[in-house]
C-alpha cells in the first residue's frame, strides 16, 4: 500500500522538477507569442503585467507547489499529528 501511495507522489515531484526546464526553455517565446495574440485580439499588452502573468524561469511557483506537496505527505503520515 505504501508503494501505491509512493508512486503519485514521485511523479508529482518529478513534474514540480520539470516546470522550471520548461519554462527557462520555452518561456521567453511563449510570452512574445501571447503578447501578439493579445495584440491580434485588440487587447492591450500591459494585461499581461497587470495580472503578474510571465512565462519565465521565475521559479517561486513551483517552490509554492512543493511546499503544498510536503504537506500533503506530512498530513497524511501516521507520524505527524500537527495536522
Amino acid at each position: 500500500m505504501m508503494t501505491f501511495a509512493a508512486v503519485p507522489q514521485l511523479l508529482i515531484a518529478l513534474a514540480f522538477v520539470g516546470i522550471p526546464l520548461v519554462r527557462h526553455r520555452y518561456g521567453r517565446e511563449a510570452g512574445m507569442v501571447a503578447e501578439r495574440e493579445l495584440e491580434r485580439q485588440g487587447v492591450p499588452d500591459r494585461v499581461l503585467k497587470e495580472h503578474n502573468i510571465n512565462f519565465d524561469a521565475g521559479g517561486h511557483e513551483t517552490a509554492q507547489g512543493l511546499r503544498a506537496q510536503g504537506a500533503t505527505r506530512c498530513c497524511g503520515a501516521s507520524t505527524c499529528r500537527r495536522c
